[in-house]
């Protein structure tokens, strides 16, 4: 019996895997101790605080960013490759153009789960016929894709998404109160000042940091005192995004733009985020369901990748 290949979505903030055999999908997220390096994920996290419940100084936390071994060895721990007796390979999705140097580094990083069939894949590939416009914001990028048909005319990744609002709220919350906090707590907070602010909430929030004598306090604030330097950010995805849709001509921007644009990605459904866009770009937008999943479950449905 053959089984398909395995399909992997590297993300900034969660590495996702999707298993042929289970159909489900695997993730794990993208960080780990600087100090432990094979301390990941949720291990990494909790790592980070010590019994008295406060933040471990220095946040001894980074980003997976070079080399993401130990994130696939995490991932292939819950879903054995050698099921059968031919070892599937993999794909591993790409918004940029995929390369063979590219290619070639991840084969070294699935040697580990004994995988050496494996190509890089673009992760938007076009079904219909008509012009579309998808931009997928992630954690570290949001991604402007545009196209004709089966075709992709042009692509641009913008370096200004989820991430970056986490720094933008530390950096806030650093100059009000003169504390430092974790890349963790920031995006925490940012997460639950949009889910609040999206349900008409202005709560109470709290958070533990560093001050200036090395001291551990916690501070209060309103929810919405921390969305003037989120929305900047936002707002100018939007303007880049009108920017990149108008530089096409009218022609193509007329046909892109009478079709809703898709949205996807975690960072999508951050509040006002469609708003703001619709609002740019004078048309609808569509936030995609389970945005996180979306990129891997419409190219599983469509059946693009085995």
């Amino acid at each position: 019996m053959f089984e398909s290949s395995y399909l992997i979505d590297p993300g900034a903030h969660t590495t996702r895997l999707y298993d042929p055999k289970t159909k489900q999908i695997l993730s794990v997220r993208s960080c780990r101790l600087a100090k432990q390096p094979q301390v990941i994920g949720q291990d990494a996290l909790a790592a980070a605080w010590d019994k008295g419940d406060h933040l471990v100084y220095p946040f001894d936390q980074e980003k997976i960013i070079a080399n993401p071994t130990t994130i696939v060895k995490s991932l292939f721990s819950q879903a054995p490759p050698d099921r059968y007796l031919l070892v599937p390979g993999a794909r591993v999705l790409s918004f940029q153009t995929p390369d063979l140097s590219l290619q070639e580094e991840w084969k070294q990083y699935l040697k580990c789960a004994n995988l050496v069939k494996v190509k890089m894949i673009p992760a938007y590939q076009p079904v219909d016929y008509a012009p579309f416009f998808h931009i997928h914001a992630g954690a570290s990028l949001v991604h402007f894709v545009m196209g004709n048909g089966n075709k992709v005319l042009d692509y641009q990744a913008l370096d200004l998404a989820g991430h970056q609002m986490d720094n933008a709220i530390s950096k806030e919350i650093t100059r009000v109160f003169q504390v430092l906090i974790s890349n963790e707590d920031a995006c925490a907070l940012k997460e639950a000042v949009s889910h609040a602010l999206s349900q008409n909430r202005n709560p109470i929030l709290s958070v533990v940091g560093l001050n200036r004598h090395n001291e551990y306090v916690q501070i209060q604030f309103r929810a919405a005192d921390l969305w003037g330097c989120m929305e900047p950010i936002l707002l100018e995805i939007a303007h880049q995004a009108a920017t990149f849709v108008c530089q096409k001509g009218p022609e193509l921007m007329e046909q892109v733009l009478a079709a809703p644009i898709l949205l996807s990605g975690g960072f999508g459904q951050c509040y006002n985020f469609v708003a703001l866009l619709e609002r740019a770009l004078h048309t609808h937008v569509q936030l995609c369901e389970d945005p996180e999943n979306w990129v891997i479950n419409h190219l599983v449905q469509s059946n693009l990748v085995f």
